[in-house]
């Protein structure tokens, strides 16, 4: 079965000015949103595009002395045959709002599809790492077929060699490095492996990276090129192709990419066990309490909220 999942951040927006017209062009089933607001998810969700969504605000609305940093939320939307069969947040982080989990049932399988905005260190300082983490080895206990979308706010640089990667934070590793705490895989460097001449040129272009623009940090003289939007997946998933749609989603009115990835679910989805890739030592000292041998990386409970879906009006 072949899905078109889509993640973007949309820069929030209280009125149609083209977000919503790139998502009818792209037409993805299944789309993760970054930074969105009551009035875009209401708009999104009167657009008459998607059938059911989800979306993290309504789990946990923004208290009325928070400010507009806590009223930008995550969302999930789908189509036919997709179905939302619960939603919920990852409690026990520092920015729980910018997290959103559902259960998605398919014809063939159920899969745990994501949409996560890491916060920006500028402004959340030690928040940021603390939600990098914790997300990492929430991330490590999943064993079933998991997607996500996210915008990372990193890393500080997206290198062709990914072991040459420059960070932010030291435990931006853990959830994006060569060697994360979890078993998901960046489905853009997979597609890249697999399209060598693709690789090539851009590595003629931008020898020092970054694989793909998603986004343009820095003030306006000085705007440096950087991948900060992802796609991850398990190995459940055939990377067909993956997308990064940066002028389109200028024009559109975001300051982000929308990434496109074409998976194929696996025909036989074993149920094999998963292996993270970091060392035992690395995740502990950045987690900064042991964690046993005799326990998976990241097998601690983490309380969740639940919540229904939103069936939108046919």
């Amino acid at each position: 079965m072949k899905i078109k999942f889509a993640s973007w951040n949309v820069k929030g927006f209280n009125k149609d000015v083209g977000q919503i017209r790139l998502l009818k062009r792209a037409d993805c089933a299944l789309v993760a949103l970054q930074e969105v607001t009551d009035a875009s998810y209401r708009l999104l969700v009167a657009s008459g595009l998607f059938h059911s969504s989800s979306f993290s605000m309504s789990l946990r609305p923004a208290k009325p002395w928070e400010g507009r940093r806590r009223r930008l939320g995550c969302a999930l939307f789908v189509k036919d045959p997709f179905v939302i069969e619960s939603s919920s947040l990852i409690e026990n982080v520092p920015v729980p709002e910018r997290t959103l989990v559902a259960k998605i049932a398919t014809p063939t399988v159920t899969l745990t599809v994501c949409s996560f905005h890491i916060p920006p260190g500028v402004n959340w300082g030690k928040k940021k790492s603390e939600q990098v983490k914790k997300l990492a080895l929430w991330l490590a206990k999943k064993k079933h077929p998991v997607v996500v979308g996210m915008d990372a706010n990193a890393p500080k640089r997206d290198h062709p060699n990914h072991e040459k990667n420059k960070w932010w934070w030291k435990e931006e590793q853990l959830l994006l490095g060569s060697k994360p705490a979890h078993h998901l895989k960046d489905c853009y460097r997979i597609y890249l492996d697999r399209t060598p001449s693709l690789m090539t040129r851009i590595r003629k272009i931008r020898p020092l990276g970054p694989l793909a623009i998603s986004f343009k940090r820095g003030f306006k003289k000085k705007r440096i090129c950087s991948r900060y939007d992802f796609i991850l997946a398990t190995n459940d998933f055939e990377i067909v192709k993956v997308r990064y749609l940066y002028k389109e989603s200028i024009a559109a009115g975001s300051d982000h990419a929308l990434v496109i990835a074409e998976l194929q679910i696996n025909k036989r989805i074993r149920r094999r066990p998963y292996r993270c890739h970091a060392s035992r030592a690395l995740v502990n000292s950045m987690v900064g309490t042991r964690i046993p041998s005799e326990i998976q990386i990241g097998s601690a409970p983490l309380k969740e909220l639940k919540a229904s879906q939103t069936k939108h009006p046919s």
